[in-house]
């Protein structure tokens, strides 16, 4: 599991960080992929990731944020810098 306000250097392929299962309006988290990192899910883990009700796989290299909005959106894609 992940804990919001916090930066994670996600350092292995295939994996699933899951996020909190009782975020906060304005909560975020930050996921940074080492080099050669390219394929991980995030675990949605009851809430929404952009307003889905499904896990989010990421398949780049570049960093990004989530930022909880609420119970409908659920999490938010940022630029995580």
């Amino acid at each position: 599991s992940v804990y919001a306000g916090n930066t994670y250097i996600v350092g292995a392929n295939s994996i699933t960080l899951t996020l909190p299962a009782s975020p906060s309006a304005g909560d975020s988290i930050i996921f940074v992929p080492r080099p050669n990192i390219n394929s991980y899910t995030v675990g949605r883990n009851s809430s929404n990731i952009m307003a889905t009700a499904s896990d989010l796989t990421v398949d780049q290299q570049k960093p990004f944020g989530l930022l909880y909005d609420d119970t409908g959106n659920g999490w938010l894609m940022t630029n995580g810098l």
